[in-house]
Parts: structure tokens; sequence; C-alpha cells
């Protein structure tokens, strides 16, 4: 069976950009600032800038919250972080 080439209309290709303008700052600032919050993010950082710089590492951190963000729409349930889990678990 054949794939279809999906044609994407200009008007389309333009409103994902501005979104992609709109959102990639706002997750880099979140990105920067969940390092000093959660100690698995910090840990990502941490090994990341030890291989590359001080973007890459926040760069990482940004994707790492779009995989917790992706979770939580999937599971339609609120964020637990690592630490606080593991609390309740243990518990």
């Amino acid at each position: 069976m054949r794939r279809r080439k999906q044609v994407r209309r200009q008007g389309d290709a333009d409103a994902d950009l501005q979104a992609k303008e709109q959102v990639h700052p706002a997750l880099i600032e979140a990105a920067r600032l969940a390092v000093r919050y959660s100690h698995e993010l910090a840990e990502i950082y941490e090994k990341e800038r030890q291989t590359g710089n001080a973007n890459q590492a926040t760069l990482a951190v940004a994707r790492k919250l779009v995989v917790y963000m992706l979770a939580v729409e999937r599971r339609q349930q609120d964020f637990v972080p690592a630490e606080e889990f593991k609390q309740t678990t243990a518990a």
C-alpha cells in the first residue's frame, strides 16, 4: 500500500512557525528554571553540560519537559514529580 504525501498549505506552515516562535522561548525559560527545582532534571543538565555546552544542556532539559507534558496529556492525569512519586509508593 502506497502512502500519500501529505500536502500542507502555506497557511498551516505559517501557523506552525508562529506557534513555534511563541512556545520555544517559554519552553527554554521553563527548562532553565526546572533545573533549580528538580533533582532529576538537574542531573540531565549536568550530564549534558559535561559533554557539550550550556545551551545544549538546556535543550536536553527542554526536550525532557516535552516528554513529561506528552505523558501527562496521554495519561490524562496530573503531573507528579519523580521525588514525590517515590515517597508515595514507599509509604
